[in-house]
Protein backbone atom coordinates (compact mmCIF):
# COMPACT_ATOMS: atom_id res chain seq x y z
CA UNK A 1 0.00 0.00 0.00
CA UNK A 2 2.90 2.52 0.80
CA UNK A 3 4.12 1.42 -2.75
CA UNK A 4 0.87 2.72 -4.27
CA UNK A 5 0.96 6.00 -2.00
CA UNK A 6 4.62 6.80 -3.09
CA UNK A 7 3.76 6.65 -6.39
CA UNK A 8 0.65 8.63 -6.40
CA UNK A 9 1.65 11.08 -3.72
CA UNK A 10 5.43 11.46 -5.35
CA UNK A 11 6.29 15.07 -6.78
CA UNK A 12 8.94 17.70 -6.15
CA UNK A 13 11.16 17.68 -2.59
CA UNK A 14 9.49 20.67 -1.37
CA UNK A 15 11.25 20.60 2.17
CA UNK A 16 13.25 23.98 1.58
CA UNK A 17 10.14 25.74 2.65
CA UNK A 18 9.93 24.30 5.39
CA UNK A 19 12.42 25.94 7.38
CA UNK A 20 11.21 29.37 9.44
CA UNK A 21 11.55 32.50 7.60
CA UNK A 22 12.76 34.54 10.37
CA UNK A 23 10.38 36.96 12.69
CA UNK A 24 7.47 37.99 10.31
CA UNK A 25 6.18 40.58 13.18
CA UNK A 26 8.06 42.95 15.38
CA UNK A 27 5.97 41.69 18.74
CA UNK A 28 5.27 44.75 20.72
CA UNK A 29 5.06 44.79 24.62
CA UNK A 30 1.42 45.93 24.63
CA UNK A 31 0.44 43.03 22.40
CA UNK A 32 2.56 40.50 24.77
CA UNK A 33 0.36 41.63 27.47
CA UNK A 34 -2.55 41.40 26.36
CA UNK A 35 -1.87 38.09 24.88
CA UNK A 36 -1.21 37.30 28.24
CA UNK A 37 -4.71 38.77 29.55
CA UNK A 38 -6.32 36.38 26.95
CA UNK A 39 -4.99 33.15 27.58
CA UNK A 40 -5.61 33.74 31.37
CA UNK A 41 -8.80 34.37 30.40
CA UNK A 42 -9.18 31.23 27.98
CA UNK A 43 -8.13 29.78 31.41
CA UNK A 44 -10.85 31.02 33.35
CA UNK A 45 -13.41 29.90 30.54
CA UNK A 46 -11.85 26.67 30.38
CA UNK A 47 -12.34 26.33 34.03
CA UNK A 48 -15.90 27.79 34.40
CA UNK A 49 -17.10 25.26 31.80
CA UNK A 50 -15.69 22.52 33.49
CA UNK A 51 -17.50 23.76 36.41
CA UNK A 52 -20.80 24.32 34.90
CA UNK A 53 -21.98 20.81 35.36
CA UNK A 54 -22.79 19.05 32.21
CA UNK A 55 -21.48 19.07 28.80
CA UNK A 56 -23.92 21.44 27.18
CA UNK A 57 -23.90 24.07 30.19
CA UNK A 58 -19.97 23.75 29.32
CA UNK A 59 -20.42 24.72 25.90
CA UNK A 60 -22.58 27.43 26.44
CA UNK A 61 -20.24 29.18 28.92
CA UNK A 62 -17.56 28.43 26.33
CA UNK A 63 -19.95 30.29 23.78
CA UNK A 64 -20.93 33.29 25.24
CA UNK A 65 -16.88 33.96 26.34
CA UNK A 66 -16.24 33.38 22.09
CA UNK A 67 -19.16 35.90 21.41
CA UNK A 68 -18.29 38.54 23.78
CA UNK A 69 -14.92 38.69 21.82
CA UNK A 70 -16.83 40.99 19.08
CA UNK A 71 -18.70 43.38 21.62
CA UNK A 72 -16.28 46.04 20.95
CA UNK A 73 -15.45 45.84 17.44
CA UNK A 74 -14.57 48.72 15.40
CA UNK A 75 -15.77 47.43 11.84
CA UNK A 76 -17.08 50.03 9.10
CA UNK A 77 -19.17 46.43 7.54
CA UNK A 78 -22.58 46.27 8.22
CA UNK A 79 -23.55 42.81 9.88
CA UNK A 80 -26.90 41.50 8.54
CA UNK A 81 -28.61 38.81 10.72
CA UNK A 82 -30.23 36.27 8.53
CA UNK A 83 -31.79 32.49 9.00
CA UNK A 84 -31.00 30.60 6.14
CA UNK A 85 -32.74 27.12 6.60
CA UNK A 86 -33.31 27.31 10.05
CA UNK A 87 -29.44 28.44 10.63
CA UNK A 88 -28.66 31.68 12.24
CA UNK A 89 -26.37 33.53 9.99
CA UNK A 90 -25.09 36.54 8.84
CA UNK A 91 -24.25 38.75 5.99
CA UNK A 92 -21.06 40.73 6.47
CA UNK A 93 -20.92 44.14 4.07
CA UNK A 94 -17.90 46.38 3.21
CA UNK A 95 -18.23 49.38 2.33
CA UNK A 96 -18.23 49.83 -1.98
CA UNK A 97 -18.69 45.78 -1.84
CA UNK A 98 -19.87 44.69 -5.01
CA UNK A 99 -23.19 43.36 -4.41
CA UNK A 100 -23.04 40.73 -7.03
CA UNK A 101 -19.71 38.84 -5.28
CA UNK A 102 -19.83 36.84 -2.25
CA UNK A 103 -17.61 34.64 -0.07
CA UNK A 104 -18.82 32.01 1.72
CA UNK A 105 -17.27 31.54 5.26
CA UNK A 106 -17.73 28.79 6.79
CA UNK A 107 -15.82 28.41 10.51
CA UNK A 108 -14.98 25.36 12.60
CA UNK A 109 -16.54 24.40 15.63
CA UNK A 110 -18.54 21.23 14.77
CA UNK A 111 -21.58 22.75 15.55
CA UNK A 112 -21.06 23.19 18.86
CA UNK A 113 -18.89 26.15 19.58
CA UNK A 114 -19.50 29.39 17.13
CA UNK A 115 -21.52 31.73 15.97
CA UNK A 116 -21.58 34.74 13.51
CA UNK A 117 -20.97 37.03 16.44
CA UNK A 118 -18.03 35.07 17.59
CA UNK A 119 -16.01 34.70 14.63
CA UNK A 120 -16.43 38.24 13.11
CA UNK A 121 -13.02 38.93 14.53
Amino acid sequence: MWTVARLVLAGPDLSHFDRPVGEIFKAHEEDLQANDVFLASLKQVRENARAAGSMKKGFAVAREFADSLSVDLDSDCAFEPVVANGVDCEWTVAPGADPKRRLLFLHGGAFLLGSPRGHRI
